[in-house]
């Protein structure tokens, strides 16, 4: 269809499917958009497969070839010139969020896959494809229409928006140095944008695409200390500004720069008098003192006098960030986090049940669609943070008959109670995952509050799973994790299996005993199987139990023989199809780290960051 005659015709109907791609629906875009992807990709290696001719030493290196090499008029990309550079604009124009949790912020790590997620990732795939085969006007573009917004010609918050995600998703596709002086002119361009619009909106606006980009560009921050110590000092300047949203980004791109380039945090730069990271702790106080101020204390003396300090969303976020807080130093502290427990575990738990009781009142008065409202959400942010908080002290805890003694009891009256008597969608399953992890923390210590745990949680989590096995996967997981901890801590077998006046053979004991009542069970339940077939299972099951490989081959072995029951055996192959899709995965990221800028800075392992 390429050659001549066909290609005017195809270039005619490639223009065509351009105009259908600025159509405002989306699936008719993402249909669009899986051709325009595949077309690339093609294009693409193409170019790869030329440099492997004529560069080989350069192509096993990774290197991204110069275009001087990709000039070759014979290489189809050539012939789609012109529809490629109207594709670059298209995708610029049309570009998504990045990320975004629940609430549609644009947020720094992922927090929930979504139509969006799955569309932004195709258009940066596409995005990085159609840079690596014209550099200089994939450039030229963005450039331009930067200009536009500084200008005023095309200024609006959409359009900046969906410019800065697409220069961000480009991270890595240039080399070096043309990333180096592209990146430099876009930060100069938005840091005076930001300086010359008016309007605090308009400025929040402009700094948050400041922010998200210098997050994307990890090695050009890396290579450049100056560039990066500046970034940084204007971080620091936006955490001082009250909008808003900009400090949450302020620190969320500090702390995301931080990880990707610790190391020139921590090692003394040329021309600086100590590492970065000392004279940040030096004026930590004043970097920080325009943050959301800690204010537990306070928030906690209006509840104790009127729950309506709850109804108020800044107190259930502020709180909810504290306790976040709490649980990040009790990570990093360990037991020698006492001292804050101590401080705040009375009023947390008053707090735990202060939340319990508005949810439970909201329940009653608007019904369970009340669970779904962000109020709702955010004051179950506070219980959800409190009970892994409460776990993460423990499972470091040291004094364990302290905590059996002092704080188990307190603990469970919150939250087992709460958790019995709320409505199914605002049980949260934490409170499973968390007594599991306290079970297996304290062991035999905390058996004798095991039967107040169960009559609090067990018929009520059973009721919420046994209809839908689709529904409440979280709680599904973390009941049978309870069992199993209590199973495995809270009930050492002391007694006969059996009743003794039942059993006239002295010599029983509990192994026999199993071994002949399940070798009774299966005969009964399976009548065309040999007796032997079952003896030699019922053996293995016993044998085998703590060799799970052989174990699991086991009991593969005796489905085969029942064979009605073969359809139901899915599971024993669980273990394979993850292995199976785990080597897909790791195929799949090896094939995208050779194409550079394919694979996004955050998700780049971490070897290949250093």
């Amino acid at each position: 269809m390429e050659a001549q005659p066909n290609s005017n015709g195809l270039l005619t109907a490639h223009f065509y499917l351009l105009r259908i791609s600025q159509v405002e629906e989306r699936e008719v875009f993402k249909v669009c958009l899986e051709y325009w992807t595949k077309l690339v990709a093609e294009l693409y290696e193409e170019t790869q497969q030329l440099s492997v001719l004529e560069m080989p030493l350069l192509s096993l290196s990774g290197a991204i070839p110069p275009q001087s090499s990709l000039a070759n008029p014979t290489l189809r990309k050539h012939m789609y010139s012109e529809i490629l550079s109207n594709l670059r604009v298209i995708m610029i124009d049309r570009m998504v969020k990045p990320e975004e949790n629940e609430e549609g912020e644009i947020v720094r790590e992922f927090m929930k896959d979504s139509d969006t997620i799955t569309l932004y990732k195709s258009m940066r795939e596409c995005l990085v494809y159609l840079t690596h085969l014209d550099v200089q006007d994939a450039e030229s573009i963005m450039s331009n229409k930067l200009n536009k917004q500084v200008d005023g010609s095309e200024w609006s918050w959409n359009n900046l928006n969906k410019l800065c995600w697409a220069i961000g998703s480009i991270s890595g596709a240039m080399n070096e140095d043309t990333e180096k002086r592209f990146l430099v002119t876009v930060i100069k361009e938005l840091l005076g944008l930001c300086e010359q619009k008016r309007g605090k909106d308009n400025k929040a606006v402009v700094a948050s695409n400041i922010m998200y980009i210098v997050g994307q560009y990890p090695r050009f921050l890396k290579a450049h200390w100056k560039f990066l110590k500046t970034v940084v000092n204007k971080l620091f300047e936006f955490m001082h500004e009250t909008h808003e949203g900009v400090q949450d980004m302020a620190c969320d791109t500090f702390i995301k720069i931080a990880q990707k380039c610790r190391r020139q945090f921590v090692t003394q730069q040329q021309g600086e008098s100590c590492p970065f990271i000392e004279e940040i702790l030096n004026t930590i106080e004043n970097i920080t003192k325009d943050l959301s101020p800690q204010q537990w204390d306070r928030i906690l003396a209006q509840v104790s006098q009127n729950l309506d300090a709850l109804n108020v969303t800044e107190n259930t976020k502020i709180l909810g960030h504290v306790l976040r807080t709490n649980v990040a130093a009790c990570t990093a502290v360990g037991s020698g986090f006492s001292v804050q427990i101590a401080r705040i575990y009375v009023p947390l738990l008053e707090l735990y049940k202060a939340v319990s009781q508005i949810i439970s009142d909201t329940v009653d008065r608007e019904g369970q669609i009340a669970t779904k409202t962000p109020r709702v959400r955010n004051l179950r942010v506070i219980k959800k943070e409190t009970l892994k908080l409460m776990e993460v002290y423990i499972t470091k805890a040291e004094e364990t008959s302290t905590i059996i003694t002092h704080l188990m009891p307190p603990l469970l009256s919150a939250v087992l109670i709460d958790y019995n008597t709320n409505v199914e969608q605002a049980r949260d399953a934490e409170v499973l995952s968390s007594m599991a992890t306290i079970i297996t923390k304290l062991g035999a210590g905390i058996t004798s509050e095991v039967p107040a745990i169960l009559n609090a949680v067990f018929e009520c989590t059973l009721n919420m799973i046994n209809k839908d096995f689709a529904e409440y996967p979280e709680h599904r997981v973390g009941f049978f994790k309870l069992l199993r901890a209590i199973n495995q801590h809270c009930f050492p077998v002391q007694a006969p299996l059996f009743n003794p006046t039942e059993v006239t053979d002295p010599s029983m004991t509990n192994q026999r005993f199993l071994r002949e009542y399940v070798m009774n069970l299966l005969q009964n339940a399976f009548p065309h199987l040999q007796t032997a077939q079952v003896q030699h299972f019922i053996i293995g099951l016993f044998e085998l139990n703590k060799d799970f490989a052989k174990f699991k081959l086991h009991m593969r072995d005796f489905l085969i023989q029942l064979k009605e029951f073969a359809r139901d055996n899915a599971d024993l192959y669980l273990e394979e199809r993850e292995a199976e899709a785990e080597l897909q995965k790791k195929t799949a990221m090896e094939n995208a780290l050779k194409i550079p800028g394919l694979v996004k800075p955050a998700d780049l392992p971490m070897d290949e960051e250093e």
